[in-house]
């Protein structure tokens, strides 16, 4: 919760004070790396928009992984990592509510995505004839 006042205080405070227009960016992301879409493809989306603050689809568990843990090398987290890298005054915020992680776990959520993925994929498959 404070991680979401924060942002709406920065925002808040960017939009009265200042002179141009405030803009928001979001950026729909794959997390895995595919031949035509990497971490560089979107760190040079982040560089051509320069943003000042970065949300993530995290809890603040999860961002604490993000700025800790160098085995991580989803598209997102490698991207904003090299954008912290190189704009080090930008702010990182997480952007979503506390345990989601474990609260998925306990419902029985467990991330999906690989079986949508196969699904998907075996349109593109020729039945056996």
């Amino acid at each position: 919760m404070k991680s979401i006042f924060a942002f709406f205080l920065i925002l808040s405070t960017t939009f009265f004070f200042s002179q141009n227009k405030t803009e928001i960016y979001v950026i729909g992301n794959i997390h895995d790396s595919v031949p035509n879409y990497h971490p560089k493809t979107l760190f040079s989306i982040l560089e051509k928009i320069q943003p000042d603050i970065i949300l993530h689809e995290v809890d603040s568990e999860g961002m604490k992984e993000y700025e800790s843990d160098k085995s991580l090398k989803g598209n997102e987290i490698t991207a904003s990592n090299l954008y912290k890298a190189k704009f080090p005054e930008t702010i990182r915020l997480s952007f979503d509510f506390e345990g989601r992680n474990q609260y998925r776990k306990d419902q029985g959520m467990v991330p999906a995505d690989n079986l949508s993925v196969k699904l998907i994929d075996s349109l593109y498959k020729k039945p056996d004839s």
